[in-house]
């Protein structure tokens, strides 16, 4: 009998988990040092792999891929030599009595290529990163040196908690370079001036600076004298410092991410306002840090700021324009005391004004994108777009903490809302479907129907609408439903229903037609509903429109398409659309030829010369017309010395072009341009050696 049972127990180890004994005795070590207890309960043999948020195992839990510990201070860190195979390893508030990084070598599997460590009160690091990929070391009492010769691809050694910020790990600089240290995002505190000459790369700089920076340093500078091979490379910035006082920087034009987190500038009494170099794709913020005017303005213009944050900061002030191209805004804690902001952010934008002192009443601005202002000392009426929802917690979230006459955080009973209107509905077209209205969600999953394989998506960049989206695998399903029943789910239930019927396609717009490089006439149309990809045209059952693009928008689709002929006939043409599911549609357009149709062009040694082109330019045209017809090849211009219907001749200067290059016709308006269809001719060589007069030149040589 005692057999059999230890038959049974080990059949049902195996089952339980396929971990060797090694591993297995230290998860238990592990579950008793971090309190697993509760995760992983007894008794033995225990299913370490049914918790994935704790040990993440491989698909035939034969071993551990990952491993994620929150411990209680106290709990301490063990060897992980058994685990040969796992690929992270994450470690959080927990106790490094035994140095298990600065002893890689009796604690770590040496195949392990990722470790993350915060609040794990190490003292001690290796000298020089060993195999390890990702370094991330946060929040620990550090006292070593740390060098950058082998370069991990992410570093990231910091103390950004104030607890810590007085253990600084030193950077070594090396004076011997072996290799090019790559980083795509590299992290590390400086307490000394130091220049670091080897070539590193990063396409994420984070600098935290200690005491030794003082309000003298030039930030301008720092990072340059520091790393001068990133000189001109740095995409992105970060900056954090201890409170301490700078002077302000400059915000270099190549950096287009830029962070400052408990940093104080030392701003002068006339110092204004900093424009910032780049215009297009900057992102902008200031973390628990003072980086204003004297008269509490953001010291930096962020109007052509993608990206803003300011937070925590001691703002004083917004104003029009601030955000005009930004589409994430925080400005939460910062003691704001001015009416609430209107209209200042884009429809679209995320934008979070929570915990300022906004005063006044908000309107149907907050209504069309993403913004909260909980804890803010605003009054007046609650717009129906917000008091329809208080049905839902995100919605109560972004607005509690203020003191709104017609709702109070405390109230059970909802306000009276009877606003919630369906105007329109596109029916079912190929792909999609639309609602027109108003007073919609302004979050998803609170809209339900009758027809199942449905999704209701809301779009808060065109508020008001609701598109429907189902694969085009059911289409055919919906269309046997008589009717759809649409319940939106506010603070009462507003149900709409609609028959339910195909939405015929239709174009309902298209461009002139205009020539595509030398094949043919390209056409561009409006769909007044969503389309794929499977879209075919013909144009009067004697040409095939090959389509080119098809995008997409809402509830249109755009489509392209090419003839590749010229010799299309003016007249009244007939385009046949064919959809998937065999649905087709026709739409008549009337062919007017438009020039320039470029069909050849001669050559020219890089001297210059005349060059001729062939094609289509026009009707009755004459050198008169020579101001309305612009030609250009590469770069350089071409003055036109000839023109006729069908050919052109224009002197193009001396060039040091080499190679292929575009060209570019513009006939009355419209343009033309041609890719790579013009070569410069070498020029012609006088013969190296003409034997004394008596020879000729064939293939640089003589005879």
């Amino acid at each position: 009998m005692n057999f059999y049972k230890l038959v049974f127990l080990l059949l049902l180890v195996t089952f339980v988990s396929s971990l060797n004994q090694e591993q297995y005795d230290r998860l238990l070590e592990i579950r008793t040092n971090f309190n697993l207890e509760e995760y992983y309960p007894g008794p033995e043999p225990i299913d370490f792999c049914s918790n994935e948020s704790i040990f993440i195992c491989s698909a035939k839990n034969s071993t551990i891929d990952r491993i994620v510990l929150h411990g209680n201070g106290s709990s301490v860190i063990p060897s992980f030599r058994e685990f040969v195979d796992i690929t992270e390893l994450e470690i959080y508030n927990a106790s490094d009595i035994n140095h298990f990084i600065y002893n890689a070598g009796t604690y770590l599997p040496p195949s392990l290529p990722s470790i993350v460590c915060e609040y794990c009160n190490i003292t001690k690091i290796p000298f020089q990163d060993s195999s390890l990929r990702r370094i991330t070391l946060l929040n620990n009492p550090l006292n070593s040196e740390f060098n950058l010769t082998k370069g991990s691809a992410f570093v990231k050694i910091q103390n950004p908690d104030p607890l810590f910020a007085n253990y600084l790990v030193r950077i070594v600089p090396q004076y011997i370079c072996y290799t090019s240290n790559s980083y795509t995002s590299l992290s590390i505190m400086l307490n000394e001036s130091a220049i670091y000459e080897c070539t590193v790369s990063a396409r994420a700089l984070s600098i935290q600076l200690g005491s030794f920076f003082g309000p003298e340093t030039n930030l301008s500078n720092l990072v340059e004298e520091t790393f001068p091979s990133l000189r001109g490379d740095n995409s992105q910035l970060e900056l954090i410092g201890n409170n301490f006082t700078f002077n302000a920087l400059e915000i270099a034009s190549d950096i287009f991410s830029m962070l400052f987190y408990r940093i104080q500038f030392n701003i002068e009494e006339e110092v204004k306002q900093i424009n910032v170099s780049n215009p297009e794709v900057f992102s902008l913020s200031s973390i628990d840090s003072r980086i204003l005017t004297n008269d509490g303005r953001f010291l930096y213009n962020t109007s052509n700021c993608k990206n803003i944050a300011i937070r925590n900061s001691g703002l004083k002030y917004i104003y029009s324009g601030m955000f005009s191209k930004a589409n994430i805004v925080d400005l939460r804690w910062n003691g704001i005391v001015q009416p609430f902001p209107s209209f200042f952010f884009n429809s679209d934008a995320f934008v979070q004004l929570d915990y300022n002192k906004f005063y006044g009443s908000v309107d149907k601005s907050v209504c069309g994108g993403s913004i909260s202002f909980s804890n803010n000392n605003l009054t007046g009426l609650l717009p129906s777009c917000l008091l329809c929802y208080l049905n839902i917690p995100e919605v109560k979230k972004i607005i509690a903490g203020n003191n709104f006459a017609n709702y109070k955080d405390t109230d059970t009973v909802y306000p009276l809302c009877d606003s919630v209107q369906i105007t329109s509905f596109s029916n079912f077209g190929n792909i999609g479907a639309s609602f027109h209205g108003v007073n919609f969600p302004l979050f998803n999953g609170y809209i339900s129907g009758n027809i199942p394989n449905i999704s209701y998506s809301i779009y808060q960049t065109q508020p008001g609408i609701i598109y429907l989206s189902y694969a085009s695998t059911n289409y055919q399903a919906i269309l046997k439903y008589k009717e759809l029943v649409v319940t939106i789910h506010a603070t009462r239930d507003f149900t709409f229903r609609f028959p339910v019927g195909k939405q015929t396609p239709k174009v309902v717009g298209s461009n002139p037609p205009l020539p595509y490089l030398n094949i043919g006439y390209s056409f561009t149309f409006l769909i007044n509903q969503l389309l794929d990809s499977n879209v075919t045209i013909n144009v009067d059952g004697q040409y095939v429109c090959e389509v080119n693009k098809v995008l997409p928008s809402f509830d249109t689709t755009t489509v392209a398409c090419v003839v590749k002929s010229f010799s299309i006939p003016e007249k009244l043409l007939v385009f046949s659309f064919t959809l998937q599911n065999n649905i087709s549609f026709s739409y008549s357009l009337q062919f007017v030829r438009h020039f320039p149709i470029l069909t050849a062009v001669s050559s020219v040694p890089k001297s210059g010369g005349l060059v001729t082109f062939y094609g289509f330019f026009g009707n009755n045209i004459s050198i008169s017309n020579s101001s309305d017809i612009d030609v250009t090849i590469g770069l350089l211009p071409c003055q036109i010395k000839s023109l006729e219907d069908q050919k052109i001749v224009c002197l193009i200067e001396e060039s040091t072009l080499s190679g292929p290059q575009n060209i570019s016709v513009n006939c009355f308006g419209v343009p033309g341009f041609y890719p790579n269809m013009f070569f410069f001719m070498e020029d012609s060589k006088d013969c190296e050696n003409d034997c004394n007069g008596n020879g000729f030149c064939f293939r640089s040589q003589t005879s």
